[in-house]
């Protein structure tokens, strides 16, 4: 071909040529006294310059399913695989394309279920073409039944030779190779902080010291962020992990996680200025960069506040000084309605975590334990 300029050009599996008899001039067989050929040729094949096509993406997606998504690999999860180009569909069907020409033209490094289909999106049509080029190929999973699973950062999908995919339109050699590693999620965390507990190694002390600890227990299993265990980490990289509040808690810490539901923070230096972290009103954020996810990992990154801090750091020096009795002018001596009894501590407390200066008998109940029956109300 000297010059290609207006050219279809030919497709590779689509381009035929057929032998045209006219005008006594035609391609005959070497016996001359044959009629001349209309036959038409097999379709074209080889290719006009090397592979082209390479997969760039592998996206996990959440089933589209009804119902609640879990955040694991389960029924009507999606894999997206993205192209670097359009491709020629490898001419296979633009949708309800079958688990068995899917693995003609895929194959995983993981089995990914028993049942799937797929769709090709994000498609054009070249000028002079019929047929459309796509670059985005999405696979329902049906039925996750056998599969491995699949989790995020651990399938590679492979683009087979044999698949005959290549360009839009198609003129360069079969592509073939790996994706990276797939990404995104099958839906939202599961993970919570379900506890964050303070401890004192020396029960002997009360409040906040170097070697006092919070620990951050999780509701689930973990992948810890892919983080090591019993490996101690600055505070630097704590605050990548967790968010806290109030944040100036303490001057240095370090963390380290201790399994796969519990990361445990140790004051190294307190902070002269604040004497927090306080019971009931000191909190930990999960940061969706630090990857915690569930385990084996298939949810988003984990997000979320934890419960207040509860346990408390030693043992505690509060305690009741006087019970004072007053029966406020009552006439009889009996323990009658509106009396009442004073409580009095040996320093300031918390109240309880309760603000109104009126306690109800519930709120009542849930700090105090009476020997004896007080009343109804």
């Amino acid at each position: 071909i000297i010059n290609a300029s207006h050219a279809g050009p030919p497709e590779m599996d689509l381009f035929y040529i057929t032998l045209v008899a006219s005008n006594g001039i035609a391609v005959r067989s070497a016996v001359i006294e044959s009629p001349g050929s209309i036959a038409r040729s097999p379709p074209l094949t080889g290719f006009f310059g090397p592979f082209e096509v390479k997969i760039v993406s592998l996206a996990a997606g959440p089933t589209s399913y009804p119902g609640p998504i879990s955040g694991l690999y389960e029924n009507g999860v999606t894999l997206t695989i993205g192209f670097n180009t359009y491709t020629n569909r490898a001419n296979l069907k633009y949708s309800d394309v079958t688990k068995d020409m899917i693995n003609s033209l895929l194959s995983f490094d993981k089995n990914i279920g028993s049942n799937f289909s797929g769709v090709w999106t994000n498609c054009t049509l070249a000028p002079g073409k019929v047929l459309r080029g796509c670059q985005t190929f999405v696979i329902n999973v049906s039925n996750t039944s056998g599969a491995s699973p699949p989790t995020v950062g651990g399938l590679i999908a492979y683009l087979k030779s044999s698949s005959n995919l290549r360009n839009y339109p198609a003129s360069s050699a079969p592509g073939f190779g790996p994706s990276n590693v797939i990404s995104g999620d099958w839906g939202p965390s599961p993970i919570k902080i379900a506890l964050l507990l303070a401890q004192n190694t020396n029960k002997s002390f009360s409040g906040v010291y170097p070697g006092s600890s919070i620990t951050i227990f999780f509701n689930l299993n973990t992948n810890r962020g892919n983080m090591p265990l019993y490996t101690t980490m600055g505070m630097s990289e704590v605050n990548k992990i967790f968010k806290f509040i109030p944040e100036s808690f303490a001057r240095n810490y370090t963390g380290f996680w201790t399994n796969n539901r519990s990361f445990v923070i140790n004051i190294t230096r307190v902070n002269s200025t604040f004497l927090g972290p306080y019971i009931d009103s000191f909190y930990a954020v999960m940061l969706p960069a630090a990857e915690i996810r569930n385990y084996p990992p298939t949810c988003a990154p984990s997000t979320g506040i934890s419960p207040a801090l509860s346990g408390g750091f030693g043992q505690s020096l509060l305690f009741v000084v006087s019970v004072v009795a007053n029966g406020y002018g009552n006439n009889d001596t009996s323990f009658s309605n509106n009396a009442t009894i004073s409580i009095t501590f040996n320093q300031a407390t918390n109240q309880g975590v309760f603000s109104p200066k009126l306690f109800t008998k519930a709120q009542i109940d849930y700090v105090f334990n009476f020997s004896m029956p007080i009343g109804t109300r």
